[in-house]
């Protein structure tokens, strides 16, 4: 089975290893970014690891329906 590069996006609240595309990573920085106040925008922080995995087990995570 041939693997494909997906990751891991986590940040410092409520967000915990949520494994997606690097587009959707970006995309909900993005959002998240334009929701924060400027005064709290330098107290978040975002962690993206790369994770090797098959289109299939990517389809039986939890996060791959959202």
């Amino acid at each position: 089975m041939k693997k494909k590069l997906y990751y891991e996006f986590s940040d410092n609240g409520d967000i915990s290893k949520i494994v997606m595309c690097l587009e959707d990573c970006m995309e909900w920085i993005r959002s998240e970014t334009e929701n924060v106040l400027d005064e709290y925008s330098d107290d978040v922080e975002y962690t993206i690891i790369p994770v090797w995995m098959t289109e299939e087990e990517f389809k039986n995570l939890p996060e791959a329906c959202i």
